[in-house]
């Protein structure tokens, strides 16, 4: 992800730029800019950030200047955007030399062009790379990508660094279920009335960022019950019915997706428990608290399609209704007349479909084994849901 340093010098803000030595890097990928305030700053860089630099620390050192461009090199930075003719006139022919020797680009940019603007139609460009919605703030556009898989931590301290963003602040998150695109209004001004600060369509749901007071004792607390308001608001704001997953709250942000994956998780568990519940909190879910954790997610699989996988095989195999039969066995609290008349089939029928499912599964259907078939089942619910989530066709 990111831009190329060709790319960054047809941006019009700074076409005037020059490559003054290096151009056998300039397809180098930046993903962040920093700016050289002391002499250690070059220590701190991030891979794929480019550095900005008035100069004046190399005005009197060429030394310094060698050493600082090896490092830079060393740590995997993109490159170096530097002002001339305010403290250094020239680039020294060593210095030059050198970025050629290791394809390091040195950039010339316009020295009466404010940092402020290089450095925000950097970011912007990088952004805008990445697929942001230009409809969303770069805060909502960051928060949506540190959330996404497969962001890799390095990417987002460059993204964080680029933003001025503190990745250790406290935020919960709670995803809001059904999205439609013209519910986006409503969602984001009701997600801002109830204290969320960013609020964003992610995935075929809308996630709602609230940030917490760090000397909070009891962010968890704090954030549902923001989310407890954010539910009654919603019922009363429209005729939908609107169903939120609450996730814990995330102290380094670097890891938010794990607390996302949670809301995800609960959200699926209100809207697939019948009767639904309007909102679940992760961390009040008991059981299915361990069993539907994002770090419980292979086992779970692989003991699903053991046991209600299985059934659904079956199903698809034989074009039989055993699972649909379990479902409406346990909703009508084990009973077989029940089940046999909401199925509009003879009792004996609902006999021979449990002694078959019995045989399937290897176990006995018995009141000890009911429970562990209803939570399955449950599980198996969850799982689907968020599978049609992710196709953008929740049933």
């Amino acid at each position: 992800m990111g831009i190329t340093v060709t790319k960054i010098l047809k941006i019009p803000l700074l076409e005037q730029s020059q490559v003054m030595a290096g151009a056998g890097g300039l397809h180098r990928m930046v993903d962040g800019i920093a700016v050289m305030e002391s002499s250690d700053s070059a220590n701190y860089i991030y891979r794929n950030n480019i550095l900005l630099t008035n100069s004046q620390l190399f005005s009197s050192n060429t030394e310094f200047f060698k050493t600082t461009l090896l490092l830079l090199n060393e740590k995997g930075a993109s490159g170096m955007f530097i002002k001339l003719n305010r403290y250094l006139k020239e680039i020294p022919r060593e210095i030059k030399e050198l970025a050629d020797n290791l394809n390091f680009p040195i950039l010339s940019v316009p020295k009466d062009l404010p940092s402020t603007d290089v450095i925000n139609t950097i970011t912007y460009e990088i952004l805008y790379s990445n697929a942001y919605d230009p409809q969303l703030t770069f805060a909502e556009n960051f928060l949506r990508e540190l959330l996404s898989p497969n962001t890799s931590r390095q990417t987002l301290q460059n993204r964080a660094q680029a933003l001025g963003w503190n990745l250790n602040q406290t935020i919960g998150f709670a995803v809001i279920w059904p999205y439609r695109e013209q519910l986006s209004a409503l969602l984001s001004s009701v997600c801002t009335d109830c204290g969320a600060s960013w609020a964003f369509p992610m995935g075929g749901t809308f996630v709602a960022a609230f940030p917490l007071d760090q000397e909070n004792t009891a962010p968890e607390s704090c954030l549902y019950e923001c989310c407890k308001n954010l539910s009654q608001t919603l019922k009363k704001a429209a005729d939908t019915a609107f169903y939120i997953g609450v996730g814990s709250c995330c102290t380094d942000l670097v890891h938010a997706r794990n607390t996302y994956l949670e809301a995800l998780n609960a959200l699926s568990l209100a809207a697939t428990t019948r009767p639904p519940l309007p909102i679940v909190n992760f961390d009040q879910m008991g059981i299915y608290r361990l069993l539907l954790n994002p770090k419980s997610k292979k086992m779970m699989e692989e003991i699903l399609e053991q046991t209600v996988g299985a059934l659904k095989n079956y199903d698809r195999k034989k074009q039989t209704e055993y699972v649909k039969t379990l479902n409406i066995f346990l909703e009508e609290r084990e009973s077989i007349e029940k089940t046999a008349a909401k199925l509009f089939i003879h009792y004996n029928s609902v006999r021979y479909r449990l002694q078959k499912i019995e045989q399937l599964l290897n176990h006995k259907i018995a009141a000890g084994n009911m429970d562990q078939l209803r939570i399955l089942l449950q599980l198996d619910k969850c799982r689907h849901f968020i599978n049609q989530l992710s196709h953008g066709k929740p049933e």
